[in-house]
């Protein structure tokens, strides 16, 4: 992905077999700048339910990727609201 030439970020494309050995093959969803080395483990996590919808991050790198999200927020509402200036 790329924004009108400025710097691209690459998502890692994820192949793998769930325990009934169906394979598949998803979109990582952690980006980064350079290319991910092919055939770099990386531990996933998918419910038995839906294996498509697989993810690379844990519990503690959603919350925290969240909580970045969350203080830049709160920082802009008071920001805009003359809490903060």
């Amino acid at each position: 992905h790329s924004d009108s030439g400025k710097t691209a970020v690459y998502f890692a494309e994820i192949a793998f077999t769930d325990a009934a050995g169906q394979s598949y093959t998803v979109k990582g969803d952690i980006g980064r700048r350079k290319p991910w080395p092919i055939g770099e483990k990386v531990t996933v996590r998918y419910k038995a339910a839906n294996p498509n919808h697989a993810t690379s991050m844990n519990l503690w790198q959603r919350l925290l990727f969240a909580g970045v999200f969350g203080f830049f927020a709160v920082m802009l509402w008071l920001a805009w609201g003359g809490v903060i200036g």
